[in-house]
């Protein structure tokens, strides 16, 4: 889906024009044949087709497929008071538990999972393909840095 954006700023005839050029751009790629949405954060023209549109491709999404060789490729790292460790990311290829052992690479460092959250929720397992916080054992910041999984 594409989002054409500040459709306020433009007479209709223009817009047609700019959403033929982008057609085209998208030919030879992925996305081709995909919805085009002209949309207004000003007047919040286009909006509600846009959102329609995104639940529709939500709901026929398919679930990530778990290979069972979980990363988390870490994006933040921070400290919670009483709880030590945190690292977040979007986990990709394998699904997380509490209590699992884990190896941060390139490091090489070892931890276990003390606690998981997706969306501020806490769980026992994180699939793969959704966000995730996870408290880590016996690991400071310090040794770790964003793009490590």
């Amino acid at each position: 889906m594409v989002a054409l954006t500040k459709k306020d700023l433009v007479d209709k005839e223009w817009l047609d024009l700019v959403r033929l050029d982008i057609e085209e751009l998208l030919k030879p790629t992925t996305l081709a044949g995909a919805p085009i949405v002209p949309v207004s954060a000003v007047t919040r023209e286009g909006l509600p087709e846009l959102l329609d549109i995104i639940d529709k491709l939500l709901a026929n999404a398919q679930p990530k497929k778990d290979k069972g060789k979980p990363r988390l490729p870490i994006d933040r790292i921070f400290t919670i008071s009483g709880s030590g460790t945190v690292v977040t990311g979007t986990l990709i290829d394998g699904s997380l538990n509490t209590g699992q052992e884990v190896e941060i690479v390139p490091n090489g460092l070892k931890s276990r999972l003390r606690g998981l959250q997706t969306h501020k929720t806490g769980v026992s397992t994180a699939s793969p393909g959704s966000r995730v916080a996870t408290n880590l054992t016996g690991i400071t910041t310090t040794q770790l840095q964003r793009g490590t999984s």
